[in-house]
């Protein structure tokens, strides 16, 4: 990816950063557990349609939308901190476990395996999760609905209505419109709709007459996608420093200490092999040198941060509000250039 040859500044509330020269020690430590938030979503061995939509780190809804048997199902429940979870649904047992990459497990004995996406507003304006009320004019009735548009154009639909829980799976396109199938009850749903600061309108046809949905996105901010400043790493006060603060909650951060790779972008003097430590105040939270020893491998590489060279380092943390300092320095206290960098991943 491209070097920044100087810092460059993007700042949201939740997330505040300076940068420092300054000396520290460091040991190595545990990293924090971190956010699942995001959409998962699998076609079970009948053709149902399982998604679990995580709107924050421990908040899920879970649908199953089937429209060979027309059934519908949907949960709310909250996570437990190491990603395992089972309950009881319309539909039989569901149970599971969410990893950084992913969630598999069973619904009614059918197995699934999900891969995580990431909603990301910098990537697609309309994706992301939005609550609402889905209104047919037949009746007057107010529904509870909620749409989830993947990051992968996948629209999924569910609303719990007066003729019991309705769901509609389908696609969506750049522009806003849509197509989707509904179930129970042969209901189909078909229409456009719009974003405009958040907001997801649009008239829909059913056998119940038009409808008509209005509703927020949720958990969807515009945020920091990285900075980075190059410096000089020395030894003993001269280490290279990244301070931030974190604010408004836990976030999912990745910390990258870049070195080998800048001699291919024709950087003189670069760090050979960068070590990166992480502190809240003087307490270490993790350390790493090489970013594929002791890291989880395959979570770095699907955030597409992961680094060129084995060399250089990485820390992929979530963290909850306060302040915290990266520190690089060269293993066997070489010196040389080095590019520190955090991305806020979720």
């Amino acid at each position: 990816m491209p070097v920044p040859m100087k810092p460059f500044l993007l700042l949201p509330s939740s997330l505040i950063l300076c940068f420092a020269i300054s000396s520290a020690k460091f040991a190595s430590a545990q990293a924090p557990p971190f956010s699942y938030r995001g959409v998962y979503d699998a076609t079970l061995a009948s053709g149902a349609k399982a998604v679990f939509y995580v709107r924050k780190d421990a908040d899920v809804t879970f649908g199953y939308i089937s429209t060979a048997t027309q059934t519908v199902a949907m949960n709310a429940f909250t996570l437990p901190a190491n990603g395992s979870f089972s309950f009881a649904s319309a539909v039989g047992s569901v149970s599971g476990t969410f990893t950084a990459t992913g969630v598999s497990g069973t619904v009614a004995g059918q197995s699934f395996s999900a891969p995580r996406q990431v909603f990301n507003s910098v990537q697609g304006s309309l994706q992301g999760g939005y609550t609402g009320t889905l209104w047919f004019q037949a009746d007057g009735s107010l529904n509870s609905a909620e749409f989830v548009l993947t990051p992968a154009g996948k629209l999924y639909a569910l609303a719990d209505t007066v003729s019991g829980l309705q769901g509609a799976v389908g696609t969506y396109a750049a522009n806003g419109t849509f197509t989707a199938t509904g179930v129970p009850g042969n209901v189909f749903l078909s229409g456009s709709g719009t974003v405009t600061d958040g907001v997801f309108r649009g008239s829909y046809s059913s056998i119940f007459g038009t409808a008509y949905f209005d509703g927020a996105r949720e958990n969807l901010d515009y945020r920091l996608i990285n900075i980075a400043t190059r410096g000089n790493v020395g030894t003993g006060a001269n280490q290279l420093i990244a301070g931030f603060v974190m604010k408004n909650g836990a976030k999912r951060v990745m910390i990258r200490a870049i070195g080998p790779s800048l001699t291919a972008s024709g950087v003189p003097g670069a760090l050979n092999d960068p070590v990166l430590t992480l502190f809240s105040g003087p307490t270490v939270i993790a350390t790493n040198d090489n970013w594929q020893v002791d890291n989880d491998v395959a979570a770095i590489q699907a955030t597409g941060f992961a680094p060129t060279d084995p060399r250089e380092s990485v820390l992929l943390v979530s963290l909850e509000e306060g302040a915290y300092t990266a520190i690089v320095s060269g293993a066997g206290a070489t010196t040389g250039v080095a590019l520190v960098e955090v991305y806020e991943i979720d």
